[in-house]
């Protein structure tokens, strides 16, 4: 399970874009959707994506530690990482991996805008591998071209 994250000051534009001003039917729909409570109360265990998300619901369903976990959403296995051939040691560049949804609350954009402000000779040592999919894809990809960061 995961969701419902507040977002920061400073992210209303990003919120807005991610309808989060919506956020209160969570609660409604725990209200009105048969089962919905039950579901995790009758749970064996629950795998919360990320700590807020682990003390909201051990919070609204009074669940003890043993039934929940906290398994981070965006976990990589080290299969994934073993299939790259990236050398162990490259004191002239810096590999970087962003796994995740193409949204905007997940800011891609900012680590390819910070990239962007670099000086040439600090960019051409960076290696950005980006592994996911969404809504944002095509502006990112457009925004890496603009920034010839090809």
């Amino acid at each position: 399970m995961n969701g419902g994250i507040p977002f920061p000051p400073g992210f209303q534009e990003t919120a807005r874009q991610e309808f989060a001003q919506f956020n209160f039917l969570r609660a409604v729909g725990r209200a009105l959707i048969p089962g919905y409570v039950e579901t995790y109360k009758k749970a064996d265990k629950i795998l919360a994506g990320s700590t807020y998300t682990l003390n909201l619901l051990k919070d609204l369903f009074a669940l003890p530690d043993q039934k929940i976990d906290l398994f981070y959403e965006n976990g990589i296995s080290e299969e994934f990482l073993s299939q790259t051939s990236i050398p162990k040691k490259d004191i002239n560049h810096i590999n970087l991996l962003f796994v995740g949804r193409l949204v905007p609350y997940k800011c891609a954009d900012v680590v390819i805008e910070s990239i962007g402000k670099l000086a040439q000779a600090i960019q051409s040592k960076i290696r950005l591998t980006i592994v996911g999919d969404g809504s944002e894809r095509n502006n990112l990809e457009n925004r890496v071209k603009e920034l010839n960061l090809l």
